[in-house]
């Protein structure tokens, strides 16, 4: 509602206390004035009581800001004097600017002595010039009469604890020379990163076959969010470290729970699926969670997809954790081996690039 408001000029003046401010400033030349406005015109002051809370609130989230980042800056360069078993492991990231947020760094070279156990003797990861977990330079495509299998995954896939001979993708390709399987695991991956991993390279060398290893912590969520952090710093290094001491603890089981992480899941396995019918690849889930596994049971294309009784895409091997030995809280090469026997016996060579 419009007021009209009269104000003799030798009446007005400035406050900065009253209730209402005056945005017009006063009329030259003095006398009367008549002003035609808005009540929504004048801007109601904030109680002090009120402004100094604000300010105040300002100032310790500022400085609390500010004292973490001192802390960090003051224990960045005192950490990096007392490396822990984790910090080699950064020579084997780079930052990768899409959506796995990091990646294999090509041409690294790390010598692996263990993080929650002491290896005897260390292993070698060597990554060659193309992001692979391999000795030579691979071609992009299969020689005539070979199958390729792609495997994805995280560190269980990538070999963590074992030679690269050992992987149960070297033993694959040694125990039916007409396969070609490609190592594509890269450590810490999540089921986000695998389905971003798979985009990247798969268009590129050309698979027969896409093979995911799923590790129960796969539905956890990713570590790419740290990006750079990672590599760069030997506190984000550190606190990975501690984030993979407590799993076991049942906070990590929580996680893998919640009802978010499971519909993130289901959603990057649909993803894939219809990322390998776009490549006209056929696809297969290795499960080490029997549980995690029934999960594609809840979803009717995931179902049809992978659980076709005809030609079924999804196993369980978790069967690999149960009673067996483990290295480093990874598979030990014998469990390669077992793991290797196990996906011919399920995905024969000669039809590994039908199943689509």
């Amino acid at each position: 509602m419009e007021r009209m408001v009269v104000v003799h000029e030798s009446m007005v003046r400035e406050s900065t206390s009253g209730p209402l401010r005056r945005r017009n400033p006063p009329c030259p030349g003095g006398g009367e004035r008549v002003i035609s406005e808005f009540v929504d015109s004048y801007d109601r002051t904030e109680p002090p009581g009120r402004r100094d809370f604000v300010r105040g609130a300002t100032r310790r989230g500022l400085a609390a800001g500010l004292g973490v980042m001192l802390a960090a800056g003051i224990l960045e360069p005192v950490l990096r004097l007392f490396p822990c078993p984790i910090s080699p492991v950064r020579l084997l990231f780079s930052f990768a600017e899409d959506e796995r947020g990091y990646a294999l760094r090509p041409n690294a070279e790390v010598v692996f002595s263990g993080v929650l156990e002491r290896l005897s003797p260390p292993v070698h990861w060597g990554i060659n010039s193309q992001g692979l977990r391999e000795s030579k330079i691979v071609s992009e495509t299969a020689a005539s009469g070979q199958h390729r299998v792609a495997v994805y995954g995280d560190s269980e896939a990538f070999g963590w604890s074992v030679e690269i001979e050992d992987t149960f993708e070297k033993q694959m390709a040694r125990m039916d020379p007409s396969l070609d399987v490609l190592n594509f695991g890269v450590p810490g991956y999540s089921v986000e990163n695998v389905v971003a991993h798979v985009r990247q390279t798969a268009p590129r060398f050309h698979p027969d076959h896409i093979l995911y290893l799923i590790h129960p912590n796969d539905l956890e969520p990713p570590l790419s969010f740290l990006g750079g952090a990672l590599i760069h710093s030997e506190l984000a290094r550190r606190l990975a470290y501690t984030y993979h001491r407590i799993r076991g603890t049942g906070i990590n089981t929580a996680v893998r729970g919640r009802a978010d992480r499971i519909a993130t899941f289901q959603h990057s396995l649909r993803a894939l699926a219809e990322t390998c019918r776009g490549l006209n690849v056929s696809c297969s889930l290795w499960f080490g969670d029997a549980g995690q596994m029934e999960l594609l049971q809840e979803d009717q294309d995931l179902r049809s997809y992978f659980l076709d009784e005809n030609a079924p895409r999804a196993f369980d091997v978790s069967w690999i954790y149960t009673n067996r030995p483990l290295r480093d809280e990874h598979l030990p090469p014998e469990t390669h081996r077992e793991l290797a026997g196990f996906c011919l016996s399920r995905i024969p060579p000669r039809e590994a690039h039908t199943l689509r």
